[in-house]
């Protein structure tokens, strides 16, 4: 296997503004290069010839990628590597060494031998390629959503098929209990007003950049609504929104799904300890109809409250407007 780029950010920079510039407004269904006698001696201009021939013929993207393995699915997206938040970038050596695995097993799957032996001596650009052709805005389109203007008639909405960040599954292990049926579940919901109240002061912020460009507004009481009015003011196909807009509505949204996340977790949990609290009070009720005496009278004192089952405390939020930039690693070699 090749080593990995330790110059890779600028590897992929002056590479990517070559194929921008080539590219233009064109997507992955255009044909933008060609596989001639002369390009085999540009690496260049021949890796994205055969990668887009093969990449835009390919019926089902998401089963060639299960197809290579090392990655993860997310419903309609795939994680292969933690990306920086500044750019789509690797954000650790583990993370670049993540990405060059799955290109070379990429090459050795979805190529013939030859055309995979090219592609691999070559594995530096041919990574960077990958990377450019799946995380470069309104070029590939992984599904077929909509949405319609005055200004350009009906355009696709491009989303990102790369998971900017590995989704972490937290296993909860349930607290055993000393007495299920007099024990009531508690919930540590202390945060929940301020995180109301940041998602609120998101929205307004939200709503000022679309109001200061001459958006549409839009309500917040549907999520599908909400990212698809975003994700089309984001692609800016309208060019109403500058550059400076765009950047600020997609910081904005990525801290407006946290939050709202923690704040529809937090709004289950309450709702399903009020359930059971129901339960255990209806079956601590007596014979005669006199209710039993909870766990925090003076009769009950001798018997132990057990805190929730498996419920956390909700995390502080950051500032919504924090964009903390990561630092570029430096002892990068060049290509």
């Amino acid at each position: 296997m090749s080593s990995t780029s330790q110059n890779f950010p600028r590897t992929f920079y002056k590479l990517s503004g070559a194929w921008d510039a080539k590219t233009g407004t064109r997507t992955f269904k255009d044909s933008i290069w060609s596989i001639t006698s002369s390009a085999k001696n540009d690496p260049i201009s021949m890796i994205p010839a055969m990668m887009t021939d093969k990449l835009g013929k390919m019926p089902d993207m998401m089963a060639a990628f299960e197809q290579v393995g090392l990655m993860e699915r997310r419903n309609d997206q795939v994680w292969i590597y933690d990306m920086r938040q500044s750019d789509v970038l690797p954000k650790s050596t583990s993370d670049l060494e993540r990405l060059y695995s799955f290109a070379l097993s990429a090459i050795r799957v979805w190529f013939n031998r030859t055309d995979a032996d090219y592609l691999t001596k070559h594995s530096h650009i041919s990574t960077c390629f990958i990377v450019w052709y799946f995380t470069k805005p309104n070029f590939f389109f992984k599904d077929k959503v909509m949405k319609q203007t005055t200004r350009n008639g009906i355009q696709r909405i491009w989303t990102p098929f790369f998971i900017a960040k590995q989704t972490k599954v937290v296993s909860q292990t349930p607290t055993p209990r000393a007495d299920s049926k007099r024990s009531v579940i508690t919930t540590t919901d202390a945060m929940l007003p301020k995180q109301q109240v940041e998602q609120e002061k998101i929205r307004t912020s939200i709503a000022k950049i679309f109001k200061d460009a001459g958006g549409k507004l839009f309500a917040w009481d549907d999520p599908l609504n909400v990212h698809r009015n975003i994700s089309g003011a984001i692609a800016n196909n309208d060019r109403i929104f500058s550059i400076k807009q765009t950047k600020k509505l997609q910081n904005l949204y990525n801290e407006y799904t946290k939050i709202t996340s923690k704040i529809d977790e937090t709004m289950r949990k309450r709702a399903k300890a009020d359930f059971v609290n129901t339960r255990i009070m209806n079956r601590t009720q007596s014979p005669g109809g006199e209710p039993a005496l909870s766990p925090t009278s003076s009769g009950a004192a001798e018997e132990t409250v057990e805190s929730g089952v498996g419920d956390k405390p909700v995390e502080a939020v950051s500032p919504c407007l924090q964009n903390l930039e990561e630092e570029v690693v430096d002892s990068w070699e060049d290509l």
